[in-house]
């Protein structure tokens, strides 16, 4: 079907710009069956705080700090260097740490 879709398939994803902070990437609707992407550009580390109540995540763009339960976004920590590829949490969970290359 010209200029149309065809019966039975999903259009093509929409790409619209992400509101928020510095580095956000652009929107790109999730496969189906998915349930939530994390990270911001390209996710290369995962650590989790001593209680369990936050997951920081280490990406090409920065550090995303989120909720573990509902997964809400509590602060994104812009990185200027290169790729995060280490984490860690101090065991009170106040001091988290960063390697970039």
């Amino acid at each position: 079907m010209p200029g149309g879709t065809a019966v039975g398939q999903a259009p093509p994803p929409s790409v619209t710009p992400a509101s928020g902070q510095a580095g956000a990437e652009m929107y790109i609707p999730l496969p189906q069956g998915a349930v939530h992407r994390l990270g911001r550009g390209w996710t290369t580390v995962v650590a989790c705080s001593p209680e369990g109540d936050t997951l920081a995540i280490g990406t090409s763009l920065g550090i995303e700090l989120r909720k573990t339960r509902d997964l809400e976004l509590r602060g994104f920590l812009p990185n200027q260097a290169s790729v995060v590829l280490a984490l860690a949490l101090t065991r009170d969970g106040r001091l988290l740490a960063g390697g970039v290359r």
